[in-house]
């Protein structure tokens, strides 16, 4: 499977204003070797926390980008989309995660497993959670997860990307708040400490 690369930030004034300064960003990330595709939107639960998703053919690939010479001038240039610190995070998805990111309403899910517990803890109340969602929510399966292999701090393999797509905000929270779901939400959340968001993602190459 291909590697994501995960970046979050706070979207500048200036973005707000033109957001064509972040789309030509991100056309000419995807003219580089080995990128497969770049999609991207701001939190609904905000308007402000904007998430990119760029697909890469290998981690190896991304890296001869970010050696490239122009990738300075690039840096600087995003400068202007975002206001204060960005996050970045590579991730191995373990399913095709295109269906999550092409849907109408994509969940996006960062996990980061408490003390005490271990990834098989996580992978075990995952696995639950995929397999109702995946048989209730056929149109936007798989639910796809997987590690984060890298990220600004080095790798801990403590935490994990999951992305699921919805119809709606609405459709989400209509399904996991059925009776019976709530009990694996809350096995979920003594599992892993987590982050969430959703927002309708664009194709920008």
């Amino acid at each position: 499977m291909p590697i994501v690369k995960i970046s979050t930030w706070q979207v500048s004034e200036a973005h707000i204003a033109d957001s064509t300064l972040w789309t030509s960003l991100a056309q000419e990330i995807g003219q580089a070797p080995g990128c497969l595709g770049v999609y991207s939107g701001i939190a609904e639960e905000d308007g402000k926390r904007f998430h990119s998703f760029v697909v890469w053919e290998s981690l190896g690939h991304y890296d001869s980008f970010s050696n490239s010479p122009g990738f300075g001038t690039l840096l600087t240039a995003f400068e202007q989309v975002r206001s204060g610190p960005s996050q970045s995070y590579f991730v191995a998805f373990n399913q095709d995660f295109i269906p999550a990111l092409s849907a109408p309403t994509t969940e996006i899910l960062r996990m980061s497993i408490l003390d005490g517990k271990s990834t098989e803890d996580l992978e075990s109340i995952v696995g639950t959670i995929k397999g109702r969602i995946d048989s209730g929510n056929e149109k936007f399966a798989p639910v796809a997860w997987g590690p984060i292999v890298k990220n600004q701090e080095g790798e801990d393999g403590k935490q994990f990307y999951l992305v699921i797509g919805w119809e709606s905000v609405k459709a989400h929270v209509d399904f996991v708040t059925e009776a019976s779901f709530v009990p694996l939400i809350d096995s979920l959340k003594e599992t892993a400490a987590l982050e969430m968001f959703h927002s309708h993602l664009t194709r920008n190459v």
